[in-house]
């Protein structure tokens, strides 16, 4: 696919997903974030795909406890979902 792909989108927030299974967090946080500004560069700042990776870190920052951080991730993609 090349390192500017769709599809590089879906494996970065994938790859979250299994760091914050296993509690890695700040991995977590860079693999949900690659994949969301993946997403943006590669469909669009409305594209499902970053609203999935929205939702993702939403789960993050509220397993941190930054309950207002994931207030603003969730609210982030539901715009998108709604939109």
């Amino acid at each position: 696919y090349g390192a500017q792909h769709p599809e590089i989108a879906v494996i970065w927030v994938m790859a979250g997903e299994i760091h914050l299974a296993a509690d890695r967090w700040d991995d977590a946080d860079d693999a949900f974030r690659r994949g969301r500004d993946m997403a943006i560069a590669t469909q669009a700042p409305d594209h499902p795909y970053v609203a999935v990776a929205e939702d993702h870190l939403g789960v993050l920052a509220a397993r941190r406890g930054d309950r207002r951080r994931a207030l603003e991730h969730h609210r982030r993609a539901l715009v998108i979902l709604e939109g």
